[in-house]
């Protein structure tokens, strides 16, 4: 299951967090995220319903010490504090791990979002805004590899 080879990946990320008072281990509230938005919860108190609803089986099954989850203010403060670039290598190496050959039949789509709140000097001639590519596969269902931009900086092909 790939949920399983993501946290070896999730526990190297930098944790930029005070380490005193700390009740959940920023691993856990990564992989809350990603399970979260796999199943369509996308904003930080969603998450911590989906959380709340799998509660017993989130201690159960990953041998939690303390039997809550995390609230949603934790979750948010979290990701802010996270670098995105720790969070795409986290996830290029556990995919990496996952694609053992490439198959050139495989049809592979590229797909770019904006990040909401990145853009500076919009009106002007040099706007600039993050966004990140992903690429997938076809055959087999999963994401390959994601890479962050700027558009002002590189060009999402490289």
């Amino acid at each position: 299951m790939y949920i399983l080879t993501l946290i070896p990946f999730l526990k190297k990320v930098n944790d930029p967090g005070k380490k005193l008072g700390k009740r959940h281990p920023l691993w856990l509230i990564l992989l809350l995220v990603v399970l979260g938005l796999i199943f369509g919860h996308l904003g930080y108190r969603d998450l911590e319903t989906f959380a709340k609803a799998n509660q017993k089986l989130i201690v159960k099954t990953f041998h939690l010490t303390i039997d809550r989850v995390p609230s949603y203010s934790t979750i948010r403060q979290s990701m802010m504090l996270v670098k995105t670039s720790d969070l795409i290598d986290a996830f290029n190496q556990s995919a990496s791990q996952l694609t053992t050959s490439i198959d050139l039949t495989d049809w592979v789509s590229i797909d770019g979002k904006c990040l909401r709140s990145t853009c500076q000097n919009s009106q002007t001639n040099s706007q600039n805004f993050g966004s990140i590519v992903s690429l997938f596969s076809q055959h087999s269902g999963l994401v390959l590899r994601v890479q962050k931009f700027e558009n002002k900086k590189s060009s999402e092909i490289s």
